[in-house]
């Protein structure tokens, strides 16, 4: 459950535009999500019909980087923040508190909206790892761990000892090398075999 101060970050390689992530009430259909439109963030919610999408266009196709946003509840207004790589990129701010209830069985999606059990909007693009912590956080300097030998084999290391291709759509990262997906992966793949 989503707090009244929550921060999200994910290490995202986009291809197109789309969701990474969304909040979705099974009762109502309602949703809030944060995604990418045009190379900039974008801030839906649904429940109080609220759209923000970030002046700058700071998110970069088919690189590694990591896109976060927290979101602070003062008790009168919601604060929201958006980061690059841990620095700040934009800010706004509304009068509704967007948390997770109980009563209203939200599921968590990645990647996709969801909307009465239709899926939408997909992402199209790699997502290394999801950060979710129920606080705003001000300082992603030690969130955003690098690593600094990647060797030559390796085109991104969001940590040390962890190496991570770029492939494009129809190929997969096996370790070392992007290797082709099956010809029956039409839509790409995870891994040999996983379409």
């Amino acid at each position: 459950m989503l707090n009244t101060s929550y921060t999200l970050s994910l290490w995202v390689n986009p291809h197109m535009d789309g969701t990474l992530f969304t909040s979705s009430s099974r009762t109502n259909g309602h949703y809030y999500s944060l995604g990418l439109a045009a190379n900039r963030a974008r801030y839906e919610d649904t429940f109080n019909g609220y759209i923000w999408v970030t002046t700058a266009e700071f998110v970069e196709s088919m690189e590694w980087q990591m896109i976060a946003m927290s979101v602070n509840w003062t008790g009168s207004q919601s604060d929201f923040k958006i980061y690059k790589n841990g620095l700040f990129v934009d800010t706004t701010s509304n009068h509704w508190v967007t948390l997770d209830r109980p009563d209203s069985e939200n599921h968590h999606f990645l990647g996709a909206h969801e909307k009465l059990d239709a899926l939408y909007d997909y992402y199209t693009g790699y997502i290394y790892t999801i950060r979710v912590s129920n606080r705003a956080v001000a300082n992603f300097n030690d969130m955003v761990l690098e690593g600094l030998d990647c060797g030559i084999e390796c085109d991104f290391c969001p940590e040390n000892a962890q190496c991570l291709g770029t492939c494009s759509s129809n190929s997969y990262w096996n370790g070392y090398k992007c290797t082709r997906c099956p010809s029956w992966c039409t839509l790409g793949c995870q891994s040999n075999g996983t379409c």
